[in-house]
C-alpha cells in the first residue's frame, strides 16, 4: 500500500514539470511556436511602453555630430555644448537709455537720452566682448544750449549665471557683469565748445531669453570719467535697455533637442519646415486712425486723425523692433475771431449767419520718426506661432518730431518724444493681420525767448487709436513644403464700389462745415500671383467754412461790403490707373486655400477633442465639417485636374478619423493618391494609421500589418532618404515587430525576424548618420535595441549605457534600456553582470513607481537560466534566489499571486527533492485555498500536499482532506480512488 502511494506521488511530481498555464491574452501564428514549458514566462507583458509615434515638423538645424553625442565625448550634464566656429555667437545689439553726468551745482544738465548700436562675439560660455557706438541728446535747463554726446566703448561681459549654474543659452535670465572703457565727445551749440573725455565703467547685465536668436537686455551702470570741469575726475551713471540679435541660431545642441522633445505630439502634416517658434519675420504696416490732444491748461480736445507707415522685424517671437514715419493732426485749442460790423438784413439775404465772431479750431500737426521696441508676452509660450488667431504686443520707444503748431505765432520746432502703446491683432490669413493700436505719446520741446538767453520748456500729450494691416514676410524654410500651383481665375477682371469720408491736414478750421464724402468705382485684373492693374474713378465732395467778405451794390447803386463766415463746397473727380502688388503672396508665398476652407478646418480643430472623448454631437459635427472640406477638394479637383484630391482627403481622415472604418478609408485614399503628390509626412501619417490596427489583431494579421508598415516606410525613404520622422518611427515600429516574433520558432517566422531586425538597424543607422538635431533619446534606445537584435551585443550595450547618462532621458526609457541590458547579459551567459544590471533595473522602475509583476518575473527567470548552467549547491542557490523573487512578486502583486505561487511550486523539487524541508508547502497551501487559481494549478498543489503530509509528516489524517480534494479535481483517476478506499475505507 505504501509503495503504491509513493509511486503515485512521484508521478504527480513528474507531471508538474510539464504543465503550462493558460494565458489571458494570446497571439496565434500560422507557424506553431515553440512549446512553452515555464508557466509564467509564457505571459505577455502588457505593460509595454507607450506609443511614441513621432511628431511631424522638420528641423534642419546643423552642426550636430550625433556619433560624438553617443560615444565618450557626449554631454555630461553640467554644461551645454558650445560651438566654436568663427561665425558662431556673433551678435548685433541696439537700444536706448538714460545717461546722467554728475556735474557741479548750477549747470543743471538734463539726463541725456541715448541711442546705441553694438557688435560683439561670445568667445566661450563665460566671456563676451562688445564694441558699442552711441549718440545722446540733452540740454541745459533754463538756457538755449543744446548738448550732444558721441560715445564709443569696448566692454568685457562675464556670465555669472554660467559660472554658478552651467552654460545654457536658453536660460530665461542670464546675469553677467560688465566692465569696459571708452571715450565720449561732447558738443554744445556754442561755438568751439567741445570736450573729449575718457571713461571706465562697470555694471550688471540681465539678458532675457526670447528665442533662438533674440534676447532683451537691461543694463544699469556707473563709472568714472576724465576731463571733468576744471580737469578733474567726475562720475556718471545710467541704464540701457536693448535687444541682442545673434546672426545665427544661438541655441546649443542640447537646447534644440530639449525644444524638439517638448513639441506637440501631433502636428498636422501641412506645417512648415522649421518650428514656428524659430521664425524671425520682417513685417510692414500701414495704419490710420483717430487722434486727440490731451493734457495742458489750454487744451480743448477734438478728434483729429493720424496716418503711419512702419517696417520692422521680430528677432524672436517675443522681441522685435519697429521703425515708423507718421503724420498726425489734431485740434489742441479753440479761439474766437471777430467778424466786424454786421449788416443783418444783407447777411440774411446772403444766407450768412448772424454772429459777432467765429469759433476757430487750432491744429497741432506733427511729422514723427519713431523707433520702438515690441514685446510680445505670448511669444514666451512653448509652441507660439505667428499665425495663431489673436496676438498682443507692447510697443514702447521714442523718436524725433517736427512740430507745426498754430498759435499766436506759427510754432515750428524739433521735438523729442516718448511713446507707448498696445498692439492688438487678429490673423486674417497666414501672414496678414488686421490690428488695433491705442497709444500715448509725450512730446518735449522748447521755445526760446527773443530778448534773453533762456528758453521755456513745454510738454504736449497725444492719444492715438489706429486701425491698420500688417503683412509678414515668410522665409522659404517656413513656407508650405509644396507651394500650390497658381490657377488663373476664369474671369480675369474684378469689379467694386466704395464710399467713405476724407480727413485733411489744415492749419485751422472754422466750425459749421457740412459732411465730407467720397465714392469710388473700380475694375482690376491680376496677372499671376503678385501683380495686377486697377483702373478707378473717384468723386469727392469737400465742404468748409471760412471767413470772407462780400462786396455788392444796393438798389440805390451804393456799394457795400459784408464780412462773415461763408460756406464753401468743392466737387472733384479723379481718374486713376494703378499698379497692384499682392504683398502677402510676395512676402509669404502663394496659397490657394480658400478662407471658407480655413474656417471649416479651424472649426474641426475646436470640436475634435470632444469627438475623440466620445461626445456624439461633436462626432457628428466633425463628420459634417469634414464632408464640407471633401466637397471643397472635389470642386478644386474638377476645376484643376492636377489637384491632389486623394492626398488631401487622406490627410483629413488621418487627423479626424473617428472609427476604424474611417481610418481604413484614409489608408485607402493614401494608396490611391498620386505618388508624386505625397510629401514626407504623408508616408509617416499612412504608416501611423496602419499601426492603429495592430493592437486588436491576431498574430498573423499583426505580422501582415507590420510588414505593410515597413513597406510604407521604405517607399517614403526612396523619395525622402534622410527624413527624420520616417526613420525614427520606422525604427520604433520595426523593433516592436521584432519583439512580437523573437521567441517564436519556424522558418517563416525566422524570415520575419530577419526582416524586422535588419530594418530597425538600417533605419537607426541612417538616422544617426544624418546628424539631424531632432534626434532624441528614444532614437538611441531604438538604435541600441536594433544592434542587439542583430547580434551586435557589446556595441548595443555600449550605446544603451551611454544613453543612460543623458540628462533628458525619460523614466520609462531608463527602465527599458536597463531591461534590455540585463536580458542581453543573461543571453550572453554573463550572469554576474546580468544580476547587477537586473538589480539596478528593479530599483529604478520601483523608484519611478512603475514596478510590476513582469519585472520581477524576468528577474527570477534570469536566476533560473543561471541555475541550468550550474551544478551542486551553486545551482540550488540560484533556484532558491528565483524561488524567493517569485514569492516577493506574489506578495506585492496580488492580482498575479497565483502565477508567483505556481512558479515556486515548480521550483520546490529542484531545491528540496525529498520535501523534507517543506519548501513548496506555503505556495501549495496558497494555491489550494485560492479562489482564482485554475483547476490544473489546484490539482498540482493538492498532489504536493498529499505527498508532504502522508510521506514526510506520516499523518494519514492530515492527508485525508487533500486526498478527497484530489478526487474532486480528478474524479476519473482510479489510483486515487483505490488509495482512498484502502486508507480511509471509503468506496467511491
Amino acid at each position: 500500500m505504501s509503495i503504491n502511494i509513493i509511486r503515485l506521488y512521484a508521478t504527480a511530481i513528474c507531471l508538474i514539470g510539464g504543465l503550462s498555464c493558460s494565458v489571458a491574452r494570446t497571439t496565434t501564428f500560422s507557424v506553431a511556436p515553440r512549446a512553452i514549458t515555464q508557466v509564467p514566462d509564457s505571459l505577455w507583458d502588457e505593460s509595454g511602453e507607450e506609443d511614441t509615434i513621432g511628431k511631424t515638423r522638420h528641423n534642419y538645424a546643423t552642426e550636430f555630430n550625433a556619433l560624438k553625442y553617443v560615444l565618450e565625448d557626449r554631454y555630461r550634464g553640467y554644461d551645454d555644448t558650445f560651438r566654436k566656429k568663427w561665425y558662431d555667437h556673433l551678435f548685433l545689439g541696439f537700444g536706448g537709455g538714460l545717461h546722467k553726468d554728475l556735474e557741479y551745482a548750477g549747470y543743471n544738465l538734463s539726463p541725456i537720452t541715448m541711442a546705441h548700436v553694438s557688435v560683439g562675439k561670445q568667445f566661450n560660455p563665460y566671456h563676451t566682448v562688445r564694441l558699442t557706438a552711441g549718440l545722446g541728446y540733452g540740454y541745459y535747463e533754463g538756457n538755449k544750449k543744446n548738448y550732444k554726446q558721441w560715445q564709443g566703448s569696448v566692454d568685457w561681459i562675464y556670465s555669472l549665471s554660467t559660472l554658478m549654474d552651467g552654460y545654457r543659452p536658453s536660460r530665461l535670465l542670464d546675469v553677467s557683469t560688465v566692465f569696459g572703457f571708452g571715450v565720449r565727445h561732447n558738443t554744445t551749440n556754442i561755438v568751439d565748445n567741445h570736450r573729449t573725455r575718457y571713461e571706465i565703467r562697470g555694471g550688471v547685465q540681465g539678458k532675457i531669453f526670447t528665442g533662438p536668436q533674440g534676447y532683451l537686455t537691461i543694463e544699469p551702470y556707473v563709472g568714472i570719467k576724465s576731463r571733468h570741469l576744471y580737469n578733474k575726475f567726475g562720475g556718471f551713471y545710467g541704464v540701457n535697455i536693448g535687444m541682442v540679435y545673434y546672426l545665427h541660431n544661438n541655441l546649443s545642441i542640447e537646447d534644440r533637442m530639449r525644444y524638439m522633445k517638448n513639441r506637440p505630439e501631433y502636428v498636422d502634416s501641412t506645417m512648415q519646415w522649421h518650428p514656428q517658434k524659430w521664425r524671425t519675420p520682417w513685417f510692414a504696416e500701414l495704419s490710420g486712425g483717430m487722434a486727440w490732444c490731451v493734457g495742458g491748461e489750454n487744451v480743448s480736445p477734438k478728434m483729429g486723425h493720424s496716418t503711419k507707415m512702419s517696417v520692422g522685424r521680430w528677432f524672436s517671437p517675443s522681441v522685435g523692433v519697429r521703425l515708423s514715419l507718421g503724420l498726425t493732426s489734431a485740434t489742441w485749442d479753440k479761439t474766437h475771431e471777430a467778424m466786424g460790423e454786421q449788416d443783418e438784413d444783407r447777411r440774411a439775404m446772403l444766407s450768412i449767419p448772424v454772429q459777432d465772431d467765429a469759433v476757430v479750431d487750432l491744429h497741432d500737426m506733427t511729422a514723427d520718426a519713431t523707433a520702438e521696441a515690441l514685446i510680445n508676452p505670448l511669444g514666451f509660450m512653448k509652441n507660439y506661432s505667428f499665425d495663431q488667431p489673436f496676438n498682443v504686443a507692447l510697443a514702447f520707444g521714442g523718436g524725433l518730431s517736427w512740430i507745426m503748431r498754430e498759435q499766436k505765432t506759427h510754432l515750428r520746432t524739433i521735438s523729442t518724444f516718448y511713446t507707448a502703446g498696445l498692439h492688438l491683432s487678429y490673423n486674417l490669413s497666414n501672414d496678414l493681420q488686421v490690428f488695433l493700436e491705442p497709444s500715448f505719446t509725450n512730446y518735449n520741446y522748447r521755445i526760446p525767448y527773443r530778448n534773453i538767453d533762456a528758453v521755456k520748456r513745454f510738454n504736449a500729450q497725444r492719444v492715438v487709436v489706429r486701425l491698420g494691416f500688417t503683412a509678414y514676410t515668410r522665409a522659404t524654410n517656413y513656407r508650405m513644403r509644396k507651394q500650390d500651383d497658381y490657377e488663373a481665375p476664369r474671369i480675369p477682371l474684378s469689379f467694386g464700389l466704395g464710399a467713405g469720408t476724407m480727413l485733411f491736414n489744415t492749419k485751422k478750421t472754422y466750425e459749421g462745415a457740412a459732411f465730407n464724402y467720397n465714392a469710388q468705382a473700380f475694375v482690376e485684373g491680376h496677372f499671376g500671383k503678385v501683380h495686377g492693374v486697377r483702373a478707378s474713378f473717384e468723386y469727392l465732395s469737400i465742404n468748409s467754412v471760412a471767413p470772407d467778405s462780400y462786396t455788392g451794390t444796393t438798389e440805390y447803386g451804393t456799394e457795400y461790403t459784408t464780412t462773415g463766415l461763408f460756406k464753401n463746397n468743392y466737387k472733384r473727380g479723379f481718374v486713376a490707373l494703378n499698379y497692384l502688388l499682392n504683398v502677402t503672396n510676395l512676402c509669404s508665398g502663394y496659397q490657394s486655400n480658400r478662407k471658407y476652407a480655413s474656417f471649416v478646418e479651424a472649426g474641426l480643430d475646436k470640436v475634435t477633442e470632444r469627438a475623440f472623448a466620445g461626445d456624439t454631437e461633436a462626432q457628428e459635427e466633425v463628420r459634417k465639417r469634414r464632408a464640407k472640406l471633401e466637397n471643397i477638394y472635389a470642386m478644386a479637383k474638377e476645376a484643376n485636374p492636377t489637384f491632389p484630391y486623394n492626398r488631401d482627403c487622406a490627410r483629413l481622415y488621418a487627423a479626424y478619423g473617428l472609427t476604424t472604418n474611417e481610418i481604413q478609408k484614409g489608408v485607402q485614399l493614401y494608396d490611391e493618391a498620386q505618388k508624386d503628390s505625397l510629401e514626407a509626412d504623408d508616408y509617416t501619417s499612412q504608416a501611423r494609421m496602419v499601426y492603429t490596427f495592430v493592437d486588436n489583431a491576431d498574430g498573423n494579421t499583426k505580422l501582415q500589418l507590420y510588414t505593410r508598415i515597413m513597406n510604407i516606410c521604405d517607399s517614403g525613404l526612396v523619395r525622402y532618404p534622410a527624413y527624420y520622422y520616417i526613420l525614427s518611427t520606422g525604427a520604433d515600429w520595426a523593433n516592436r515587430a521584432y519583439d512580437l516574433v523573437k521567441k517564436q520558432q519556424g522558418d517563416a517566422l525566422y524570415e520575419y525576424k530577419k526582416l524586422f531586425a535588419s530594418r530597425a538597424l538600417e533605419y537607426s543607422e541612417t538616422l544617426i548618420a544624418s546628424k539631424d538635431t531632432a534626434i532624441t533619446d528614444l532614437n538611441y534606445l531604438n538604435y541600441g535595441k536594433a544592434l542587439i537584435n542583430n547580434n551586435k551585443l557589446n556595441q548595443g550595450i555600449d550605446v544603451l549605457k551611454e544613453l543612460l547618462k543623458s540628462p533628458t532621458i525619460k523614466d520609462d526609457q531608463v527602465a527599458s534600456a536597463m531591461g534590455v541590458i540585463s536580458n542581453t547579459y543573461k543571453d550572453m551567459g554573463e550572469y554576474d553582470k546580468a544580476e547587477t544590471a537586473y538589480q539596478e533595473y528593479i530599483n529604478t522602475v520601483e523608484s519611478n513607481g512603475k514596478l510590476n509583476y513582469f519585472h520581477l518575473q524576468n528577474y527570477a527567470a534570469m536566476y533560473k537560466d543561471k541555475a541550468e548552467e550550474c551544478v551542486g549547491m551553486e545551482q540550488v542557490a540560484a533556484y532558491k534566489k528565483a524561488f524567493d523573487i517569485y514569492g516577493q512578486a506574489a506578495e506585492r502583486f496580488p492580482d498575479y499571486a497565483d502565477y508567483g505561487y505556481i512558479n515556486q511550486l515548480q521550483l520546490s523539487p529542484l531545491i528540496d527533492p525529498d520535501q523534507e524541508a517543506g519548501v513548496g508547502l506555503q505556495p501549495a497551501l496558497q494555491l489550494y485555498n485560492s479562489v482564482s487559481a485554475n483547476a490544473s494549478w489546484q490539482l498540482m498543489a493538492t498532489r504536493y500536499l498529499v505527498g508532504y503530509y502522508f510521506n514526510v509528516k506520516k499523518s494519514k489524517e492530515l492527508a485525508r482532506k487533500y486526498f478527497m480534494r484530489w478526487h474532486e479535481l480528478d474524479p476519473d483517476n482510479e489510483t486515487v480512488k483505490r488509495n482512498i478506499a484502502i486508507l480511509y475505507k471509503v468506496k467511491l
